[in-house]
């Protein structure tokens, strides 16, 4: 199981239905939703800046994907991005260092 970091924006619809019921589990249902999909939510927090919340959950990239379509197409958040935390840095690199002898800029 892969940890992965979500990050979104929430849609007016979603900032309506949380007036009409404020002290509702959001993060109950994100998770009921996140299971569903083949995933695990372990937090949901609501941040200030550019985006409105983040969430870390583990499962695999399909379940995360189907947990973004299920969030976008309901119409409660704008956006919602997804980062992959499980790949290897030294191998990337190494594999750009390997490609970089042969580009060449124009």
């Amino acid at each position: 199981m892969n940890k992965f970091y979500l990050i979104g924006k929430l849609s007016p619809e979603y900032v309506k239905g949380y007036m009409s019921n404020p002290d509702q589990d959001r993060a109950a249902i994100v998770g009921s939703a996140a299971e569903k999909a083949g995933g695990k939510l372990h937090s949901l927090e609501f941040v200030r800046g550019d985006f409105d919340m983040i969430a870390t959950a583990e499962g695999d990239y399909e379940s995360m994907l189907a947990m973004k379509v299920t969030a976008l197409q309901s119409g409660m958040l704008n956006e919602l991005i997804i980062l992959d935390t499980k790949f290897d840095m030294v191998s990337t690199v190494k594999k750009a260092v390997e490609a970089s002898g042969t580009y060449k800029k124009t």
